[in-house]
């Protein structure tokens, strides 16, 4: 391996919250390696220089990754703690709103049965006063009786 650290890792990827497992290749003797070989040394011909290197590599993505972890789960802890104050603020808006639905609700019901009281009022008193005008207007034929022709002729001379 190099004495850089972060070339020492091939395909770490993040993915998500999450990251998949890292791969670490081991190294091949010179002597084995060639353009047509894939084989893998096994931990037994690493050096102790490279199994150092490859520990510090591990160690500072382990940091790292740990860094980045604490950093998304504070983000995410504030995203949590923000919307819960919007939706406590939103259920608070929609209990006013229910609330002052409420008001009205029963406002409009008052203001509907008062009307409906007036209503029932003035008829009562329509019928009384219509009953009285027909004492009225009996007691006046009563006392003055008054022919129909007579009524007409009136009717006639009037229109004259």
């Amino acid at each position: 391996m190099s004495e850089n650290a972060s070339s020492d890792w091939k395909g770490t990827t993040q993915q998500g919250s999450g990251w998949s497992s890292v791969i670490v290749d081991s190294p091949v003797h010179p002597e084995q390696a060639n353009e047509n070989t894939t084989l893998q040394a096994t931990r037994d011909s690493w050096s102790g220089a490279e199994l150092v290197a490859a520990i510090q590599a591990a160690g500072r993505y382990v940091r790292e990754t740990d860094q980045q972890t604490r950093a998304l789960t504070k983000r995410l802890q504030e995203l949590v703690a923000q919307a819960r104050e919007q939706l406590s603020a939103a259920v608070g808006r929609a209990e006013a709103a229910e609330a002052r639905e409420r008001e009205l609700r029963r406002w409009a019901e008052e203001a509907v049965e008062a009307a409906e009281e007036r209503t029932r009022a003035a008829e009562m008193r329509a019928q009384r006063a219509e009953a009285w005008l027909a004492r009225v207007a009996e007691a006046v034929q009563a006392e003055f009786p008054v022919r129909a022709e007579e009524i007409t002729q009136g009717k006639d001379q009037i229109a004259a």
